[in-house]
């Protein structure tokens, strides 16, 4: 194992190798530099971790652990601990750790950090971890509570999707977080493996059906069947990701889509209710899109397209009690005052920032920055930075761009970085895309994913081997017979 090729992993302080048919290998050094021996939980910070193994040589010789899970426990059968090992390091000591993973994806085994703790550390945390289920689970109680009750006093469908909503919602935490479902049901599939897939499906299922309710309710034209039925369709498409490697690897893009098209169908049903001028309306709206704008974004962490962190993996969460009881607590409102009716909305009237601007001396200086600086090229460029440079503000700065190039500020600043990405992959093919990527000015490897897809229409290598083929032929051309 010591003579395999490792790579840097985003979790602080691990290696790990590519992975192969038999899963993927975590190497990392951990130092006793105490006088006296300890005991320690290396621990997982995800629960969908199905078999694991950790390997190391002592001074009494090999050992291999496999990973501890359930102690028995009643409780620990409810609410999981975290995946974990527990070993012994002797005094003064320096000890490399080998962790096998089972794993059918590039990243899904390795994007979680990975914790020594000590015991009382630990047991701190499964406590945590067990309040915080048990107050989830009162919080989703009384809202399930309170829609039936509404449901019965207002027969409307509404009320009862919502509540399927609501429970699809706390399964899919309590799998993804305190119990996964391969251990739960014996899963031993993808599907089970990669529980967040099958939560998202019935998510967005659940969420189109409230929709669609709601669209019955405020009579809104019956061509939003079509944006339902359409929907209902494309989630069942996430179910398929597991299962097949090339879809597996436009997952993102599958999740922008899936979003999208619930985005535009909560547009079109609310599109008379958001003119209406409440606190309760603005309530419920404010709260929708924190959610699913949490939610998007929590999705992309588990499609592998961002680094753990913290507030990105655990804010939905507490968003979650939050979200479900002043949505129930707003749409009681909305139905009962029947506040969908249509209000007349005030006209808005845009005045122009750039009056005092000596225009041409902007764009030219601009296009210097872009086209001879190159500052397009920082990884931290803002529209407010950019400004700062050429002495303006970043509305003048904003609107200059919209009135001279057509377009918007990160469109604008796309376009140049598209244009590097594809002059660097063309030049230089033995450079890995990764490397493209962060030359180009992307700090993102989702974000130049999907803007160099939505630039080109294809990704970055399947790009680069039909330029390389294009210059081939044309070189071919050019000898003579």
């Amino acid at each position: 194992m010591e003579g395999l090729e490792w790579y840097l992993n985003p979790i602080q302080d691990v290696l790990r190798v590519r992975r192969t048919s038999n899963g993927v290998w975590l190497r990392l050094t951990v130092r006793n530099d105490s006088g006296i021996s300890l005991d320690r939980r290396l621990v997982f910070s995800s629960i969908n971790v199905p078999k694991a193994e950790l390997c190391y040589v002592s001074e009494e010789g090999f050992h291999s652990l496999e990973i501890t899970d359930h102690s028995g426990l009643l409780y620990n059968e409810i609410v999981a601990p975290r995946p974990n090992f527990r070993v012994r390091f002797p005094a003064k000591s320096r000890t490399v750790f080998y962790i096998h993973l089972d794993a059918y994806e590039e990243l899904t085994y390795v994007n979680f950090p990975l914790s020594l703790l000590d015991e009382q550390t630990f047991i701190e945390w499964i406590l945590m971890k067990r309040a915080l289920f048990l107050g989830g689970l009162l919080v989703t109680l009384l809202a399930l509570g309170l829609n039936i009750h509404y449901w019965n006093k207002f027969r409307t469908g509404v009320f009862l999707s919502f509540a399927g909503n609501i429970v699809i919602l706390f399964f899919g935490f309590y799998f993804l977080h305190v119990r996964s479902i391969h251990s739960w049901l014996g899963w031993e599939n993808k599907i089970g493996f990669y529980s967040y897939y099958l939560f998202l499906t019935l998510f967005l299922v659940t969420a189109f059906l409230y929709l669609f309710y709601l669209a019955r309710l405020f009579e809104v034209p019956v061509r939003s069947v079509r944006i339902f039925v359409f929907g209902w369709l494309f989630s069942c498409l996430f179910l398929l990701i597991p299962l097949f490697q090339d879809l597996a690897e436009e997952r993102f893009f599958l999740l922008a889509g899936g979003f999208g098209i619930l985005s535009f169908y909560f547009y079109k049903v609310h599109a008379e209710l958001v003119k209406k001028p409440n606190r309760y309306v603005r309530l419920y709206f404010l709260s929708w899109v924190v959610f699913i704008l949490s939610f998007f974004v929590k999705a992309s962490y588990h499609f592998d397209y961002s680094h753990y962190r913290w507030f990105i993996v655990f804010s939905f969460i507490f968003l979650y009690p939050v979200h479900i009881l002043v949505t129930t607590y707003s749409l009681f409102r909305i139905v009962s005052e029947k506040l969908w009716l249509p209000a007349t909305g005030k006209s808005l009237i845009r005045k122009s920032k750039i009056g005092s601007i000596d225009i041409n001396q902007t764009v030219a200086k601009l296009k210097e920055l872009l086209e001879a600086e190159k500052i397009y090229l920082k990884h931290s460029l803002k529209e407010e930075h950019l400004a700062k440079e050429l002495g303006i503000g970043s509305h003048q700065l904003s609107e200059i761009v919209r009135l001279e190039f057509k377009t918007t500020f990160p469109n604008l600043i796309n376009s140049y970085r598209i244009q590097e990405a594809k002059r660097l992959l063309v030049e230089d093919p033995r450079m890995s895309t990764n490397e493209v990527r962060i030359k180009a000015g992307y700090s993102s490897k989702s974000a130049f994913h999907l803007e160099f897809k939505k630039a080109t229409n294809t990704n970055p290598n399947a790009f680069r081997k039909e330029a390389i083929i294009g210059r081939e032929k044309s070189r071919n051309r050019e000898i003579p017979a």
